[in-house]
């Protein structure tokens, strides 16, 4: 049964945000305006279930329109809409009761899912707005969190988080997996899956220190029904994105609103990445057969040790290693820490790239089939192979 939307949203953007919505067939259009006072004359006349509002409505604006229905119409769900993020979007939007938030322009797809996902906290009986908290992960873990790095570049620390999230994801339809690039200098994830999502990790920065699990999921890419992807921002400066404090609200967050979140934090060293390390619950680092990638990898176990790390939570993967080189065992021993898994020179990874694909469950690769071992040892370490349905 199609769901009412009323759209109102200011004239020179109205025939577009229509246009998307009826591709469709899963809610209706049931009124439109194009300033506030419009709105709140429709709307007291129609019965909706979503009202997709404009941040910058003239006369009365669209925080305003949000806060009049929050207090006198909650079962209708606000959802606001700007063509620009800044602090002032999220923060007023939030304490005015939006419960979701899109950035135009905007996909079928996306604005899809995000009147979908609103409809379904409805109907799970949240229809008003619940608060929440930011608390910091030591106190609160609920989901994990898996960080995948590299001693030095091109160890395939993105090929692998992209397809480890990908084959978690298909092997629990019920679990929620986040693939989160924060590889502030590379950003790959987006081209290895071949998406180009509108949004990125960059426009949660204004609101980080108020983040909640709607506003943070209202940034994700839709891969597929239980995977979202948190892109990574490009050709931007990004050294100083995030605060170490705000990485630590931002994992919280990830940690209430995923089963499992899979983050890419590439090579790097910096305080914001080492954020991610302190408060994972197990560090995957890849490395590949050559001497300086089992150098920079001994290097890095060794750095983040220092910092309070343990070698216990820190597994290495061994990605296009040869069976000819040094046994896995003698570089782990070495390195100091347990292997995970070992992943083949494979001509099915340059083809994957080549094609912007990743692994299918159905795949019957040597490379599909090391995938499927290293899912099995990493669950198990972080001992949710039941939970996910992997074992």
């Amino acid at each position: 049964m199609s769901k009412n939307v009323f759209v109102a949203i200011r004239p020179g953007l109205l025939d577009s945000v229509l246009s998307v919505l009826e591709e469709s067939n899963r809610f209706k259009i049931a009124g439109t305006a194009t300033t506030g006072e419009e709105c709140l004359a429709g709307l007291t006349e129609i019965n909706v279930d979503v009202a997709l509002i404009d941040f910058s409505l003239p006369q009365i604006s669209g925080v305003k329109v949000v806060e009049f229905l929050s207090n006198s119409r909650p079962s209708v769900i606000s959802v606001l809409v700007s063509e620009k993020t800044n602090h002032e979007f999220y923060r007023s939007g939030m304490l005015a009761g939006a419960r979701e938030f899109v950035i135009l322009p905007t996909s079928a797809r996306e604005l899809d899912f995000v009147l979908e996902r609103v409809m379904e906290i409805a109907g799970a009986g949240n229809t008003a707005r619940q608060s929440w908290t930011p608390r910091m992960t030591a106190q609160v873990r609920e989901g994990r969190v898996l960080v995948l790095t590299g001693g030095k570049g091109g160890t395939g620390v993105s090929f692998i988080a992209a397809n480890l999230a990908q084959l978690i994801a298909a092997r629990d339809p019920d679990s929620r997996i986040a693939l989160v690039d924060f590889d502030l200098q590379a950003a790959d994830l987006a081209t290895i899956l071949n998406v180009s999502p509108q949004k990125t990790i960059k426009d949660i920065v204004p609101a980080v220190s108020e983040l909640e699990p709607s506003l943070l999921t209202s940034i994700a890419y839709k891969v597929a029904d239980n995977l979202d992807l948190y892109a990574g921002p490009v050709a931007i400066e990004t050294s100083d994105l995030f605060t170490s404090e705000q990485t630590g609200l931002l994992v919280d967050c990830f940690r209430r609103s995923y089963d499992l979140t899979i983050v890419d934090n590439g090579s790097s060293m910096r305080e914001v990445n080492n954020a991610f390390f302190e408060v994972s619950d197990l560090i995957l680092l890849m490395l590949s057969a050559d001497v300086l990638s089992i150098k920079a990898a001994k290097r890095l176990v060794d750095y983040l040790e220092s910092i309070g790390i343990s070698k216990n939570s820190i597994m290495a993967v061994m990605n296009r290693w040869e069976r000819l080189f040094l046994p896995a065992e003698r570089v782990s021993h070495h390195i100091g820490v347990q292997t995970a898994g070992q992943l083949p020179e494979s001509s099915t990874a340059v083809l994957l790239l080549e094609e912007g694909r990743v692994l299918k469950p159905t795949d019957e690769s040597d490379l599909k089939f090391a995938f499927d071992e290293l899912i099995l040892s990493v669950c198990d370490k972080l001992s949710i192979s039941e939970h996910l349905n992997v074992s």
